[in-house]
């Protein structure tokens, strides 16, 4: 029992990507390790996510190593992923950089764009995505889902959510 905390990984078949989950005396704690360009999602958190400021580490930044380090979320009705990109990958920066900018928020100490973007499997996904990488500090993520709702981009009822590589 790693204290009640939800796990999720997500890879296509034949993708070069492994996570170690550590239980009961690393809370929270997790290693995922990836081949270039590897596309995935993996990470700890709660089976039903939360406004409240989140706190978080990691020791170290992602961005040369070509995933990124987000708060991942879903919501239903409306359904929707959420991605607070906290470091940026280049494949997610590229992904991004075809898409309007829908909006801009400070917070946390930094710059974040805002996009709405669709999956490739068709579903609605918003990104606020750090102009200053970091690899810890606290989120507020309430001031997140506030800028989205300004924005006419609102989530519903919260489901999973992550700490996450993608």
């Amino acid at each position: 029992d790693d204290h009640d905390l939800y796990y999720a990984f997500w890879a296509p078949d034949g993708a070069n990507v492994t996570i170690t989950n550590y239980n009961y005396y690393y809370y929270g704690e997790y290693t995922i390790q990836w081949g270039e360009n590897s596309d995935f999602l993996g990470g700890k958190g709660w089976q039903v996510g939360s406004t409240e400021p989140l706190q978080f580490s990691t020791n170290r930044l992602f961005t040369g190593n070509g995933s990124s380090l987000v708060l991942y979320g879903t919501s239903t009705d409306p359904a929707v992923e959420y991605f607070i990109a906290e470091d940026v990958g280049p494949l997610t920066a590229a992904r991004l950089a075809a898409q309007p900018v829908a909006g801009t928020l400070t917070a946390d100490g930094s710059l974040y764009n805002i996009y709405q973007t669709t999956s490739q499997a068709g579903s609605t996904q918003y990104w606020n995505v750090r102009q200053t990488p970091r690899g810890g500090d606290t989120l507020t993520v309430a001031t997140h889902f506030a800028a989205w709702e300004d924005l006419g981009m609102p989530l519903g009822t919260l489901g999973a959510q992550l700490v996450a590589v993608k």
